[in-house]
C-alpha cells in the first residue's frame, strides 16, 4: 500500500456508505474499524443495516476496498476520514465518548503527514477542541439520508469544509479527491461548518413544523393539504424540493440530535431558543395524532384487532430509532396488533403482537388498518381488497399511501393528515 490510500474509520452507516461511494470513483479505499467481528461480518456480506444499492456497489468495488482492524494499515493512508455515527439517547442527546476514543486512536496511529477529515455528527467547537493543532484537520459536513445515502454520497450538492485557516488551499490529495465529484467546494472555519450542519437540520425541522401546523388547520376547516402543497412548490421562493410534508413527529435521531445541540448552546449563551422549542414541542404533539384517530374510531382493548403496516421510521431503511410506530404500539398497551414491515426484523416481541409475512395477511379479520410507514408496496395495495379483508373499513393512512380514487370515501372510515375526515 502507498501513502495515497484513502481510509474511512468507523464502519457504521456513515462510514460504510461514504467509503463505498468513494470507491466508485476508482479509488483504493481502506475501511477500518477496531471491532474485528464487525469487519468479518461486513466482509461476509452481513451488513449491520439496510441501505438500497449499497450491497451491489460493495460487490462491484470489492477489489478496491480493504476491510481491516489492523492499526498499522492507518499509517499507510494519506487521508483518513473519521466517520463513525454518533449514538443518541431517547432525548436526542449525543454520546460523544466513543467518537472521542476513535479520534484519539486515529491521531496516535496515522502518518504524521496524513490529512484528517471529521465526518461524524459532532457538536460545534468539537473539531478545534479535540484534534491536535499541528495536524492537518478538516471538518466535512455530511448530509446523508437513510434510504438515499449512496445516491447523496455519489452526487453531493456541495462540499462544506471546515478549516483551521479557510484562506489557505486544501492539501492537494484532498482537493483532487473532492474535485472528482464536480460540485462546489465551500471553505469556512470549523465553527461555521459545524453550525452549518445543524442549521440544515434546523431548517428542515422548522419546515416540518410549519407543514404540520398548516396541515392541521387545513384538516379542521375542510381543505386538502396535498392541493395546497403542490401550489406552494410552484412558488420559486419555496421550490419543488421543499420539505413541507406533514408527519407524525421528527424521527430517526439525526434532526432531534441537532435540535438538542442547538437548545443546549442557546441556553449556555442565554439566547431564547424560541423556534427550536416550538419544533421539539410540535414533534411531541404530532406523535399523538394516530392514537387520537384510533380513539375517535373507537377502541375496545379486549376485542379490537389492529393491523399496523410499517415499523421503520421512514421508507428505505430498517431503522426504528424514535419510530412513530413503536411509540403507537407502546401507547396501545395490550390491544391485539398484527404487524408487517418489509425490512424491519428486530420488531418488539410481546404476547399481543403478531408479525405477518405479507401486508394482506396482517390486515385479514382486523377492525382497523394503520399505515405508519408509506412503503411502496403499501401504495400498491388494492383499497377494495383491503376493505374486503377488514372486519370494519376503518383506515388510518397518515401519509396518504393509498389511492383513494379507486373507491368512494363514503364506503370507508378514512383518516389522513391534512384532510377532513
Amino acid at each position: 500500500m502507498k501513502n495515497n490510500q484513502i481510509c474511512f474509520a468507523g464502519m457504521t452507516h456513515l462510514g460504510l456508505n461514504m467509503a463505498v461511494a468513494y470507491s466508485e470513483k476508482n479509488i483504493s479505499i481502506v475501511c477500518f474499524d477496531k471491532d474485528q467481528k464487525k469487519i468479518n461480518k461486513i466482509k461476509n456480506g452481513h451488513l449491520p443495516f439496510s441501505e438500497p444499492k449499497l450491497n451491489n456497489l460493495l460487490k462491484k468495488n470489492n477489489k478496491r476496498i480493504l476491510f481491516t482492524s489492523n492499526l498499522a494499515d492507518l499509517k499507510k493512508c494519506g487521508i483518513v476520514f473519521i466517520a463513525e455515527d454518533i449514538k443518541t439517547d431517547a432525548y436526542g442527546i449525543s454520546d460523544l465518548k466513543p467518537i472521542k476514543k476513535l479520534v484519539n486512536l486515529v491521531t496516535k496511529n496515522v502518518n504524521p503527514k496524513a490529512t484528517l477529515v471529521m465526518l461524524s455528527q459532532i457538536p460545534p467547537k468539537f473539531t478545534r477542541k479535540h484534534f491536535p493543532k499541528k495536524r492537518k484537520v478538516f471538518y466535512q459536513v455530511e448530509t446523508l439520508i437513510f434510504g438515499q445515502a449512496i445516491l447523496r454520497a455519489l452526487k453531493p450538492e456541495r462540499f462544506i469544509i471546515g478549516c483551521l485557516k479557510p484562506d489557505e488551499k486544501l492539501p492537494m490529495q484532498y482537493e483532487r479527491l473532492l474535485l472528482k465529484f464536480r460540485c462546489p467546494i465551500l471553505r469556512m472555519n470549523y465553527e461555521s461548518a459545524e453550525i452549518c450542519k445543524t442549521a440544515i437540520n434546523m431548517y428542515l425541522a422548522s419546515s416540518i413544523t410549519f407543514a404540520n401546523t398548516l396541515a392541521e388547520i387545513t384538516e379542521k376547516i375542510g381543505g386538502d393539504w396535498e392541493e395546497i402543497k403542490e401550489a406552494m412548490k410552484l412558488d420559486k421562493r419555496i421550490g419543488q424540493y421543499s420539505y413541507i410534508n406533514p408527519g407524525l413527529g421528527i424521527a430517526g435521531g439525526n434532526i432531534e440530535r441537532d435540535l438538542m445541540t442547538l437548545m443546549k448552546i442557546s441556553r449556555k449563551l442565554k439566547i431564547k431558543p424560541g423556534l427550536i422549542d416550538v419544533c421539539l414541542k410540535d414533534s411531541t404533539y404530532r406523535k399523538c395524532w394516530t392514537l387520537e384517530k384510533v380513539k375517535k374510531i373507537g377502541l375496545d382493548s379486549k376485542k379490537t384487532k389492529i393491523a399496523i403496516l410499517g415499523l421503520a421510521y421512514k421508507p428505505g431503511t430498517s431503522s426504528i430509532k424514535n419510530s412513530p410506530s413503536l411509540e403507537l404500539i407502546k401507547k396501545l398497551g395490550n390491544v391485539s396488533l398484527h404487524l408487517h414491515d418489509p425490512l424491519v426484523e428486530n420488531y418488539p416481541k410481546k404476547r399481543n403482537l403478531r408479525f405477518f409475512p405479507t401486508p394482506l395477511a396482517a390486515i385479514e379479520n382486523c377492525d382497523m388498518m394503520i399505515i405508519m410507514t408509506p412503503w411502496k408496496e403499501y401504495k400498491k395495495l388494492s383499497l377494495r381488497k383491503v376493505c374486503r379483508l377488514l372486519r370494519k373499513p376503518n383506515i388510518i393512512d397518515p401519509y396518504r399511501a393509498l389511492n383513494l380514487k379507486t373507491i368512494s370515501r363514503k364506503t370507508i372510515n378514512y383518516h389522513a393528515i391534512g384532510i377532513k375526515c
